[in-house]
C-alpha cells in the first residue's frame, strides 16, 4: 500500500494480504469510501462522493502483492495510478522523466522571456524534482506529478 508523506502517501508492508486488506478498507471507510473496485493485481479502496452521478476522487488506498523483483513503486498522483518496476524498468522510467524534465527546464525558460530575449525567470531541475532516500518526486511534468518509492529503502 503506498502513500508519500508530503503528498498524503505513505508505504506499509503487512505479513498477510488480508490485513493489508482490512487496513485500506478501514482507511477508506473512516474516509467515507464510496468506492471499492480490482485493479490489475491490486484491490483499490477509493475515497471520494458521488457529485451528480459522478464519482469524485479524493485518493485511494491500494492494496498490491510484491515479490522480491519488485525494485520500486511508482504513482502518478494526479489520478490515482500505481505501477510496480523492477530494477531495469525503474532505471528506464527515471531516464524518461529527465529527460522531460529538461524538455520542461528548455519549455519553461523560453516563456520566461522579455521581448529582447532576457531571461525574467530562470527554471532549474530542482523547480521539477524533489529527492530524498525514499525515491523521487517529479512535479509537475505534462500536467502530471510522478512519485517512485524505492523498496530497497522501506523494506
Amino acid at each position: 500500500m503506498t502513500q508519500w508523506t508530503d503528498n498524503g502517501t505513505d508505504i506499509q508492508i503487512f505479513d498477510t494480504k488480508r490485513k493489508a486488506m482490512n487496513f485500506a478498507k478501514k482507511r477508506a471507510n473512516e474516509q467515507y469510501a464510496d468506492k471499492v473496485w480490482k485493479d490489475g493485481d491490486g484491490y483499490v479502496f477509493g475515497v471520494g462522493e458521488y457529485e451528480e452521478g459522478e464519482f469524485e476522487d479524493h485518493g485511494t488506498y491500494q492494496v498490491f502483492e510484491i515479490d522480491d523483483t519488485i525494485y520500486a513503486i511508482g504513482i502518478l498522483c494526479n489520478v490515482n495510478e500505481v505501477a510496480l518496476f523492477t530494477k531495469k524498468m525503474y532505471e528506464e522510467e527515471i531516464e524518461q522523466k529527465e529527460i522531460e524534465v529538461k524538455e520542461s527546464i528548455k519549455e519553461s525558460n523560453e516563456r520566461w522571456t522579455n521581448q529582447d530575449g532576457d531571461a525574467i525567470y530562470t527554471h532549474d531541475r530542482e523547480d521539477f524534482v524533489y529527492e530524498d532516500e525514499e525515491g523521487n518526486f517529479y512535479n509537475d511534468l505534462d500536467d502530471y506529478d510522478y512519485q517512485y518509492k524505492l523498496l530497497t529503502n522501506i523494506l
